[in-house]
């Protein structure tokens, strides 16, 4: 329906806006002063050269194929503007490639206009101001939201639920309008976020499935209409999914449960979830709620099957909206549930940030009830105090993710079998300057899990920097006997080689990280240092070459050439070289 507002109604509007704004803001502004994490953020972000070096063509590479199992191209280029903005501004400090502070605020900005979406969603399905305020702020302030906007790296779920959750707006907005030309206007604007939401993360997939139930259940539309109008919709998900697949299965190295057992862990997964929405207590990255394990528990065939009886119950006693509201907070998390296996599985099936999207379900669910018992006082007080109750526990769990020290020491006080907490554990020690901690940490780790190669490769980082090449060595090539192709623990290896003399043994490992990645100018210096130091000058050309070309103005690969050719006598070669580094300092 078309809403009309009056000059105090839209007053209303303003100060409604404003709230479900405000209070996100106040609870969430700490993350300004919040630390990278060693959880993705390396990798993803401040140590990712494509990331940190911005330009026109590491723009278009994240487009042109997934990157460790996954099709963000948006999320990357995003990340990459933010990076060349911090680095315009000057924000980093001493030491530092990138400083953190723009792209914890940028989570910040994206949650606060996902949270206006969600409020303006309320307000196109019910006219009742306080009622989609309510829903909003559930949205906004509930700890599950914590992980994607305290964690530098949660901006794809953010960026994804954004752009899900206007192209839902617009399709209601285009359900409402009566004029032609401003209905066709809302729905290519929807069609549009949708794409740009499956680009900034592929789960948004199942925005069409939101969109129908919102057409179909609330609004009271057809379901032959809605079918009809979303068929593009469903038309330009095909690729994504076709695609993630593709990506994930590269990546996929998880135990699979037989088929009717996926049933069981998808169902355990959706009751820990109600959990969790309901008693929003002990919140972290790592639940370790593993395939392989809570099916050897006796209590699965009470959590995997209860989600089905309720969904059941509200089939058969339950109203269009409730079924809803039940509905949008289910669909999002398909891609997650563990029907098919994704890389996260290693870890566990159930992640707070997969729910970023899913709250839209709670939140339209609070406003029904709002609106339904808005009269009674007792429902106002009631939601007002989980309100209050919300903001400030996602204010004490917002602090837990300051740092990596912090943010490990509550993930193994939460899960103390977590391998990966005790890696990330072992290098916020690590970093910390407290090597005997790390190693500590490193080594339950891999009694948890013992071929986990990363806990490997900390261990022999940590004897290498103490100075133990025999430790270091040992480490290092255990890494290699389970991934040949592990190129840090390659470097590793190559690096001790090469201080040791050994420069026949460096080349060896050099190579596995050349052949892995032909783009890093770095990795083809280090193996013609070792090429030019045995006296081979041809491959030492050969690779100094293939660093200027990659990275042209690489004063150690200039120097090394035409040194080479001097020694060579190739004086125009050398001077050459020489002459085009001075054109191009």
């Amino acid at each position: 329906m078309t809403k009309k507002y009056s000059i105090d109604g839209k007053h209303r509007e303003c100060l409604g806006m404003l709230l479900v704004i405000l209070a996100p803001l106040v609870v969430f502004s700490q993350v300004g002063g919040h630390a990278f994490l060693g959880y993705d953020d390396p990798i993803n972000i401040f140590q990712n050269p494509r990331v940190t070096e911005g330009s026109l063509a590491n723009l278009l590479y994240f487009w042109q194929g997934p990157a460790l199992g996954l099709y963000i191209p948006l999320t990357y280029n995003f990340w990459l503007v933010i990076a060349k903005l911090t680095q315009l501004l000057g924000l980093s400090g001493s030491g530092e490639i990138l400083s953190p502070i723009l792209f914890h605020l940028a989570n910040l900005l994206v949650h606060l206009g996902g949270t206006t979406l969600v409020y303006l969603i309320l307000r196109e399905l019910m006219d009742h101001g306080p009622a989609a305020i309510a829903g909003a702020l559930l949205f906004a302030l509930h700890p599950l939201q914590v992980e994607p906007v305290a964690w530098a790296s949660g901006m794809k779920d953010l960026f994804s639920g954004f752009w899900s959750l206007m192209a839902l707006w617009q399709y209601l907005r285009f359900c409402q309008e009566k004029r032609k030309p401003r209905r066709t206007t809302h729905y290519l604007l929807g069609f549009l976020a949708l794409l740009l939401a499956m680009f900034a993360k592929p789960t948004a997939v199942m925005v069409p499935l939101l969109a129908a139930l919102l057409g179909w259940l609330m609004l009271a539309r057809p379901w032959r209409q809605v079918f009809i109008e979303l068929t593009p919709w469903l038309l330009c998900v095909i690729p994504v999914v076709i695609l993630t697949n593709r990506a994930q299965a590269l990546a996929i190295t998880v135990y699979q449960p037989l088929l009717w057992q996926r049933f069981l862990v998808a169902g355990d997964a959706v009751s820990f979830y109600l959990y969790k929405l309901l008693l929003p207590l002990n919140l972290g990255p790592d639940y370790g709620r593993l395939p392989e394990l809570v099916l050897t528990q006796w209590w699965i065939y009470l959590t995997g099957t209860l989600p089905y009886l309720l969904a059941g119950v509200l089939l058969w006693k339950g109203s269009r909206p409730n079924l809803a509201a039940a509905g949008l907070f289910v669909a999002p998390l398909i891609p997650v549930l563990g029907f098919l296996p994704f890389a996260f599985q290693e870890v566990s099936t159930v992640a707070d940030r997969y729910l970023y999207l899913a709250m839209l379900g709670p939140a339209v669910g609070l406003a029904l009830l709002w609106q339904q018992f808005q009269k009674q006082q007792t429902c106002r007080l009631s939601v007002a105090f989980m309100l209050v109750f919300l903001a400030i526990t996602s204010t004490l769990q917002t602090s837990c993710w300051k740092n990596s020290l912090a943010f490990s020491s509550k993930a193994i006080k939460m899960n103390p079998r977590s391998w990966y907490s005790f890696l990330r554990y072992g290098i916020a020690q690590y970093s910390a300057n407290h090597p005997e901690e790390a190693i500590r940490a490193f080594n339950q780790a891999l009694a948890i899990k013992p071929d986990f190669t990363d806990a490997l490769y900390g261990l022999g980082s940590v004897y290498y920097e103490q100075g133990n090449d025999e430790q270091a060595v040992a480490m290092f090539n255990k890494v290699i006997l389970i991934d040949q192709v592990n190129v840090p623990a390659a470097l590793g290896l190559g690096d001790i080689y090469r201080k040791n003399g050994r420069c026949d043994l460096a080349i060896r490992y050099y190579l596995i990280a050349v052949t892995s990645e032909l783009d890093r100018a770095e990795y083809h210096v280090s193996l013609g240092e070792c090429y030019a130091a045995l006296g081979r000058d041809t491959e030492a050309i050969t690779n100094f070459q293939a660093a200027i070309a990659t990275q042209p103005d690489y004063s150690a690969a200039n120097s090394q050439l035409a040194a080479i050719y001097e020694k060579r006598r190739e004086f125009d070669k050398a001077n050459a070289i020489l002459h085009n580094t001075r054109e191009t300092r």
